[in-house]
């Protein structure tokens, strides 16, 4: 956690605790429940989202990868063309 902590503050990120969730495999219940107590996250599942793509352990595919490309492209296309510059 302390690294953690200090990875949120060099980059002025706060964790929202409420959305946190810890997903764990192959350690026992009492590792688990510490690592909890510690963390303060909530125990996660697999498969999960995040920034609407399945958080798996297998690899994405070109379909699932489309999803944030898709939203990366819409927010991009948002800004105003005045608030890009060019450097030469």
């Amino acid at each position: 956690m302390a690294a953690f902590t200090y990875f949120s503050s060099v980059l002025g990120l706060k964790a929202n605790l409420d959305k946190s969730h810890l997903v764990t495999g192959g350690i026992g219940n009492e590792i688990r429940e510490h690592f909890l107590e510690i963390a303060r996250f909530h125990l996660g599942t697999l498969p999960f989202k995040y920034l609407g793509m399945p958080g798996k352990p297998q690899r994405l595919n070109k379909q699932q990868c489309q999803i944030l490309v898709d939203r990366i492209a819409a927010r991009i296309s948002e800004w105003p063309v005045k608030k890009l510059t060019s450097v030469d």
